[in-house]
C-alpha cells in the first residue's frame, strides 16, 4: 500500500519553516465573478455563495451526482441499557439500492435516556468500524474491508473482536451523553473503502450513482465527495427519528473526515453546526499557506479523493480561483469550529487559523459577531463564538480536550444564546 505521508527527503517541496511561505493574496470573498462587490447577506446567499460552491464542485471535490437512489432505513438493534443505563443505542441500516446491488451504511446512534424531549446530536464518521468506538460486545462487528492493522484489531483486512473499543478514547460517549447530546456515527468505508490499491471506483456507492469506473470526467467526484454525500444520507435518517432535534445536528470530523465534514456542510445547509478537527490541506488549511502537506502531495498520493481537475494546481496553488477560506465561508452564518494541534505541523495549524479569520467577512454580512485576532492564539487558549477555534497542545488526534470545547461551543449556540 502506498505510504501516505511524504518526508522532506522524498519531497523537497515540503517545508515546515514559516520563512518559506511566499507572500500571497487570497481570492476576494466579497467580489462576484462579474466584479460586483457583495455588501449584504441576501446577495451573498443568492449570488456569491452559489458561485463559490460551484467552483469547489468543479475544481476541487467534484460534482455530487443528482441521481436519486432508492433508500430505506432498518432499525436492526436497540439497547435501552447502553453505557450503564444512561443511553439507548440503536443500529440503523441505511440501505441504498435494491437486491444484489445494495450498499449499506450502518449507522450507530446513542441517545441519552435522561432527556425526554428531542435532543441535539453530533454526527461524524469513524475510521475503524463502529466496534472501535466502544468495547460493548453487542455492537455489530464491521464486515467490510479495512486496512491491515493488528493494533486496531484488524487482521487480513477484516475487523476482529480484538478491535472493540480500540479508538474509544476519541469517543467520550458517556461525557457527551451526560451533557444531553446524542451521538451518531458510521464507518466511512461503508461507502468507499479508501483503499489506495484500488482506485477504480467500481465498488462501494459509485455504481449506484452512475459514477463507476477508472475513467472520470475532469469534474467527477472522488472519495471525499462520496463520504460527504453519505453524511447527508445519515442526516436524512436523523430527520426521521423523533428522539433527535434535527434542527440542531452538528457534523464533525477528524483529519480526512474533517475535510469530509466541511464539504458536506458546504453543500447541505441542514447541518446546523460544523466542526473540523486537524483537517489540514484540502480541509480548513489555506492552500496558499504552503507549510506541511501541500496540494501536490494530496494530488499525487490521494488523487481519488478529489476531482481530476484538482491535479491541475500542483505546485501552483496561487492560481486557484478560490482557497479554503472560501470553503469555510460557505458554512456562514452557521456556527463553525476549527481545531488544530500544536505538534500537527503536517496539517499546518497556522494555515487553518488564517483561513478561519479570512472567512469572517461572510459571517459579518449576516450580522453575526465574527471578530477573531489576526494572530493564532497560544495552545490551550480556546475561543468560543460563532467562529470558534482552539490550538490543543499535542499531536494529530481527537482527544477529550477537543470534545470538551466542542460541547461548550454547542452549549453556547444552542442552550444559552441560541443565536
Amino acid at each position: 500500500m502506498t505510504t501516505y505521508r511524504r518526508t522532506l527527503a522524498t519531497d523537497p517541496e515540503l517545508s515546515f519553516d514559516p520563512a518559506d511561505v511566499k507572500p500571497y493574496v487570497l481570492p476576494d470573498l466579497m467580489r462576484s465573478a462579474d466584479g460586483t462587490v457583495i455588501t449584504d447577506h441576501r446577495s451573498w446567499q443568492d449570488i456569491r455563495r452559489p458561485e463559490i460552491l460551484a467552483v469547489f464542485a468543479d475544481q476541487i471535490y467534484g460534482t455530487t451526482p443528482t441521481t436519486v437512489v432508492p433508500t430505506r432505513f432498518e432499525v436492526r438493534l436497540r439497547d435501552t441499557d447502553a453505557l450503564g443505563g444512561t443511553a439507548t443505542r440503536a443500529e440503523i441500516a441505511v440501505i441504498f439500492g435494491t437486491g444484489a446491488d445494495e450498499v449499506t451504511l450502518l449507522l450507530m446512534l446513542y441517545v441519552p435516556n435522561a432527556v425526554t424531549a428531542p435532543v441535539p446530536a453530533f454526527l461524524g464518521f469513524n475510521f475503524w468500524g463502529n466496534t472501535s468506538v466502544n468495547p460493548d460486545p453487542a455492537i455489530t462487528l464491521h464486515t467490510g474491508w479495512l486496512p491491515h492493522r493488528p493494533d486496531k484489531g484488524v487482521v487480513a483486512h477484516r475487523a476482529t473482536d480484538a478491535g472493540r473499543g480500540a479508538m474509544a478514547r476519541r469517543w467520550p460517549l458517556t461525557r457527551i451523553i451526560n451533557r444531553g447530546y446524542a451521538v451518531a456515527t458510521a464507518c466511512y468505508r461503508d461507502l468507499d473503502a479508501d483503499n489506495t490499491d484500488d482506485q477504480t471506483f467500481t465498488s462501494g456507492i459509485y455504481p449506484l450513482l452512475g459514477t463507476s469506473g477508472p475513467h472520470r470526467r475532469p469534474d467527477q467526484w472522488g472519495s471525499l465527495g462520496a463520504w460527504a454525500w453519505g453524511l447527508s444520507r445519515a442526516l436524512d435518517y436523523l430527520v426521521t427519528d423523533p428522539a433527535i432535534d434535527h434542527h440542531r445536528v452538528a457534523v464533525f470530523g477528524h483529519s480526512r473526515l474533517g475535510k469530509t465534514a466541511l464539504w458536506a456542510a458546504a453543500q447541505d445547509q441542514r447541518f446546523a453546526m460544523v466542526i473540523s478537527n486537524n483537517s489540514g490541506c484540502g480541509g480548513a488549511s489555506l492552500f496558499r499557506h504552503t507549510l506541511g502537506e501541500r496540494l501536490h502531495s494530496l494530488a499525487r498520493l490521494r488523487p481519488y479523493w478529489f476531482a481530476p481537475n484538482f491535479g491541475r494546481y500542483q505546485l501552483a496553488e496561487h492560481t486557484l480561483p478560490i482557497d479554503q477560506h472560501s470553503l469555510l465561508s460557505l458554512i456562514a452564518p452557521r456556527p463553525l469550529y476549527v481545531a488544530s494541534a500544536s505538534h500537527d505541523q503536517w496539517a499546518d495549524p497556522v494555515g487553518e487559523y488564517l483561513a478561519l479569520v479570512a472567512a469572517a467577512p461572510a459571517y459579518r454580512l449576516s450580522g453575526k459577531p465574527a471578530d477573531l485576532p489576526a494572530t493564532q492564539p497560544a495552545p490551550q487558549n480556546p475561543m468560543t463564538g460563532r467562529l470558534s477555534y482552539h490550538l490543543r497542545a499535542g499531536d494529530h488526534d481527537l482527544l477529550a480536550y477537543d470534545w470538551e470545547h466542542f460541547l461548550t461551543a454547542a452549549d453556547r449556540q444552542w442552550r444559552r444564546t441560541r443565536g
